[in-house]
């Protein structure tokens, strides 16, 4: 048994050694977001006490944790070093006093970020059932549409489209992604040619620049001098524009089924292309704060893909 006076000696020489809690997660919001004034609003502080703790951490470690330019805070090589090492932690200490304060050693968070259109046409519908396997579960979707570095965001998988390239993070493969052109019934119908497209402005979705033009060299077509009739932010409005007669679109297949079967939209008749890009789940290398959680979803992930989408093409 330790006397009272061997605990206090203990306790003022961790005291001594550790920064404080609220240091911590001031240094970790201002890495997430560049800024003081961003990340005081992150923690519901002023700016001037952000910044007092932010150097109070960097007094104690000895060492300067950022650069400071005119508009960011950009993190030196020891802060990114010291970020990487203590964002397991920090996190794992929430997850831990959450499921304490329910009372439930089996409770966890897991937050997800997920492509927009992906999330919201595919995901979403189809958690409940990953939610009933895991009950007690707190779930956090967000959207993101690149890679970040999950050494400074609190997100512990994200779903990826494109090529198996992403720092720091595990990719696991989900799907490949099939395109089709589609149009309003009243531009194409079922004896449309690649000859028609010609005819046609084409709508452009500035999340994938370059569809059309990889479309047509999948089907040995020029795509030079092809008339853009309007440029959109996101799949969604190229539906829209497309069943509103602006012209053709070329749009992953999942996205435009259902107008399809509705009789809203009509596909040009072979125009359907698998790209090389393809859907995959990445989790951060260098830290998994709740291992059970992301193992849970990954595999659920998975499962769900290989069920509903059994040829591997969505």
């Amino acid at each position: 048994m330790f006397a009272r006076h061997d605990i206090m000696r203990m306790r003022n020489e961790v005291s001594r050694t550790l920064p404080s809690l609220g240091d911590l997660e001031a240094f970790e919001a201002t890495a997430k977001f560049g800024t003081v004034s961003r990340a005081a609003i992150e923690l519901h502080l002023t700016q001037s006490a952000v910044s007092r703790k932010v150097m109070a951490l960097e007094a104690r470690l000895g060492v300067t944790l950022f650069e400071r330019t005119r508009k960011r805070l950009i993190l030196t090589n020891a802060g990114a070093r010291y970020l990487a090492a203590i964002g397991a932690n920090l996190s794992a200490l929430e997850h831990a006093t959450d499921a304490l304060r329910r009372n439930d050693p089996q409770a966890g968070e897991l937050h997800v970020a997920t492509l927009p259109t992906l999330g919201a046409m595919w995901l979403t519908p189809r958690l409940g059932s990953f939610l009933e396997e895991n009950p007690g579960l707190d779930l956090t979707l967000s959207t993101r549409v690149a890679p970040f570095d999950f050494a400074i965001e609190r997100i512990d998988a994200a779903i990826h489209f494109g090529h198996p390239e992403w720092p720091g993070a595990r990719l696991q493969f989900l799907a490949h992604e099939e395109t089709v052109v589609v149009a309003a019934p009243g531009l194409l119908d079922a004896s449309s040619g690649l000859e028609q497209i010609a005819d046609l402005p084409l709508i452009y979705v500035s999340s994938r620049p370059l569809a059309w033009p990889v479309w047509f060299a999948a089907v040995g077509a020029d795509s030079r001098g092809r008339g853009v009739g309007v440029r959109v932010e996101a799949f969604s409005m190229g539906v829209s524009a497309a069943i509103a007669g602006l012209g053709a679109a070329v749009l992953p297949r999942f996205v435009v089924e259902a107008d399809l079967e509705a009789g809203r939209l009509t596909a040009l008749p072979g125009s359907r292309v698998q790209g090389s890009s393809a859907y995959y789940l990445a989790t951060p290398e260098a830290r998994t704060p709740t291992p059970w959680v992301v193992a849970a979803f990954s595999n659920w992930l998975a499962e769900r893909f290989r069920r509903d989408v059994p040829s591997g093409v969505i």
